[in-house]
């Protein structure tokens, strides 16, 4: 179901939120007003004689959140092996699940891969043109995830770059090679459970791709320079140490997702890069690939942006968590998913943050109780899409 929208907020008079303690880019403003007209923060403090006024007396205004890795929508596509969804409703079910989980602008993960369920490039035509659809209500754009040995159509995904389809692409490189029959068998089990089909010939299809490996890194590197042209942000993706960052700086990454290590981690970090995890790995406690902690990457300040990952509510209660267990304190975790990765992808002229002339998209939010918060309404472009 797409959120609805609420009356009060479906007029061109300006909107005040009186009563709120809002995290500005500053520090907390307590017991303030928020003062929303055209889409956009008017100001903070102060009023207006024409403003709807909303009473939001204890409650906490926060800067949406920004998901620059979301790929739950594959089991909103997908929800069982060799069961699918229709396009529309998927889409749809995504955005609500984003908006119930506060994130008002949300990067759909889709995967240029070689499998032959929904990780590959037909799904990603299909899906391009509903990603605009004006009933969905979170900004929705896409981050395309390619993988190395998906070698063909070059010039589309560098039309799609050019013309500003693609928001967001990353790197990554999941194939095993072709002589490694223990790590193809695993990698066939994988997708059989997932997408289904004969693990065979999984293997035979794989074991094809990983003979194209060399071909598809000349890709790589003319993709990432066209990236780099036509200004999207450029990702890694699961770098295994420090050799395999080393190599994402050096082809332009801003994003380094999921290091693998610490070390990895800290070298991204060093050279520049936004350190992404899993909000899912903070809220478990773990990787649930038993590699890097979140929380041990955010202790030793190597991870500055959290995203959903597979589990989207996981992004709007992680930062509370990471409060509650003294990793840092509210303003700057609730940073990790909004004015962070609002950086990370050039957006901080727009959105991230609660300031003046910036889309307000923000929530309003009851303070957190045991590191546990409810969200009480989300707005987008100073209309409210959700009430709870």
């Amino acid at each position: 179901m797409i959120a609805r929208r609420h009356p009060e907020t479906e007029t061109d008079r300006p909107v005040i939120l009186a009563g709120v303690d809002a995290l500005t880019p500053s520090g907390w403003a307590t017991d303030t007003s928020l003062v929303m007209q055209d889409g956009r923060i008017r100001s903070l403090g102060g009023g207006h004689p024409e403003a709807v006024v909303v009473d939001a007396s204890g409650l906490l205004a926060l800067p949406g959140i920004i998901d620059l890795h979301g790929d739950a929508v594959e089991r909103c596509l997908a929800p069982r092996q060799g069961v699918a969804m229709p396009d529309e409703l998927a889409l749809a079910e995504h955005d609500a699940m984003a908006i119930s989980a506060g994130i008002t602008t949300t990067f759909v993960s889709l995967t240029d891969g070689i499998e032959l369920g929904i990780r590959n490039r037909t799904t990603i035509r299909r899906l391009m043109p509903l990603l605009r659809h004006p009933a969905l209500s979170a900004r929705t754009r896409l981050h395309l995830r390619h993988e190395t040995c998906a070698c063909d159509g070059l010039e589309e995904l560098l039309t799609w770059l050019e013309d500003g389809s693609i928001h967001l692409m990353s790197i990554a490189d999941h194939v095993p090679d072709a002589d490694d029959a223990v790590k193809l068998e695993r990698f066939a089990a994988s997708i059989n459970r997932r997408d289904g089909g004969d693990p065979a010939a999984i293997v035979r299809l794989a074991r094809s791709a990983a003979e194209q490996r060399e071909a598809g890194r000349r890709n790589d590197a003319t993709l990432a320079i066209a990236a780099r042209r036509s200004g999207i942000p450029l990702a890694s993706h699961d770098d295994a140490d420090e050799a395999a960052v080393y190599e994402s700086l050096a082809r332009g990454i801003s994003i380094c997702e999921f290091p693998m290590t610490l070390p990895a981690a800290r070298t991204a970090w060093s050279g520049g890069a936004a350190v992404l995890a899993g909000a899912p790995n903070l809220v478990r406690g773990a990787s649930h690939l038993g590699l890097l902690s979140a929380a041990e990457g955010i202790g030793a300040g190597a991870v500055d942006c959290l995203c959903s990952d597979y589990h989207p509510a996981s992004l709007f209660h992680a930062p509370f968590l990471a409060a509650e267990r003294g990793l840092l304190p509210l303003a700057q975790a609730w940073r990790m998913v909004s004015s962070n990765p609002a950086a990370a992808v050039g957006l901080t002229h727009r959105t991230g943050s609660l300031s003046e002339g910036h889309d307000a998209d923000l929530l309003l939010v009851e303070p957190p109780v045991a590191g546990r918060a409810r969200l009480r309404a989300v707005y987008v472009a100073g209309r409210a899409v959700a009430r709870y």
